[in-house]
């Protein structure tokens, strides 16, 4: 056989194999994939209604807890004898570098923030993704919400909407506030009640 014939043969088979190979990787590895990025996603949802789990009783967890809204456009907390106590939404907007995808708990008046998780963020690390820190984030906690959350350097702790901004991250800390504030009307209202 030709040497170019048998090079390009050589590839071509190897291409295919490779690609079936991908193929069947991607459908093997998929459902984990899902389930993972849910396990993540009611984690979430959990921790900003206070709860804690495992990640072998998240799901459990989650169940029992929590469930969403007829519309799909928030997940309800509700206490073991399925009063509602609170509702998480996800939301999202423009961060400094890139999109900032945020869950977020408001408690039955929707006139609080319940809990605030940080979903995916693309700011620069040690600076704008201190977003994530769990001391950052618990200052959200039982902040008023209307007429609208204010993060500023040294927020005045007597003010309820004032949130301490994250020094050295002044465009994340504006880019957050900014997203928030964009959301209000859906955050603050009521809703139709979950079954």
């Amino acid at each position: 056989m030709n040497p170019k014939k048998s090079i390009w043969l050589t590839l071509t088979i190897t291409a295919c194999v490779c690609s079936v190979l991908i193929v069947v990787t991607v459908a093997i590895t998929e459902p984990y994939i899902k389930r993972n990025r849910q396990i993540k996603e009611y984690t979430a949802v959990l921790d900003v209604f206070g709860l804690s789990s495992t990640p072998d009783t998240v799901m459990e967890q989650f169940q029992k807890n929590c469930s969403a809204s007829p519309d799909g456009q928030y997940i309800a907390y509700k206490d073991t004898s399925g009063v509602v106590l609170g509702r998480a939404y996800f939301i999202e907007g423009a961060g400094f570098w890139g999109k900032i995808k945020l869950l977020i708990a408001m408690n039955l008046d929707a006139d609080r923030i319940m809990g605030i998780s940080v979903l995916e963020h693309n700011e620069t690390p040690g600076l704008g993704a201190r977003i994530t820190e769990s001391d950052f984030l618990q200052n959200f906690s039982g902040k008023k919400i209307v007429p609208k959350i204010v993060i500023k350097p040294q927020a005045d702790p007597d003010v309820e909407c004032e949130v301490d901004a994250i020094t050295g991250a002044t465009e994340t800390s504006k880019a957050l506030e900014r997203i928030i504030n964009q959301h209000i009307s859906l955050l603050t209202s009521k809703g139709e009640l979950c079954d």
